[in-house]
């Protein structure tokens, strides 16, 4: 990525992980910005307009993610990510109290 790259760093709170359903939001999201939007979770590095590869991530309830982000509207995405992630992909709420008290569960071993 060039060297402008803003970086967000994001938990998974949504119950089920980054699902689907959740993976289909963030590239209808990102589908919306002028920049070039990638996921991280080491040591894999994904296009955040890839569907299959942000499934691939395993990336489930508790999993912390970095979301680097360069464009012309790269801030804007990555809040607007930042936002799609705090709100579970539109998805259930009962995980939102978790996250403000600090007590995620790691992922299933």
């Amino acid at each position: 990525m060039e060297s402008s790259t803003l970086v967000r760093n994001v938990f998974v709170t949504n119950p089920g992980g980054l699902n689907l359903r959740g993976s289909v939001s963030v590239r209808t999201l990102i589908g919306q910005f002028r920049c070039k939007v990638e996921i991280v979770k080491p040591p894999q590095r994904v296009s955040a307009v890839s569907i299959l590869d942000l499934l691939c991530l395993a990336a489930y309830q508790g999993t912390q993610l970095s979301l680097e982000a360069n464009g012309e509207e790269a801030e804007a995405a990555l809040s607007a990510l930042e936002k799609l992630f705090a709100e579970n992909f539109g998805q259930s709420d009962s995980s939102k109290t978790h996250a403000a008290l600090g007590t995620l569960e790691a992922p299933p071993a």
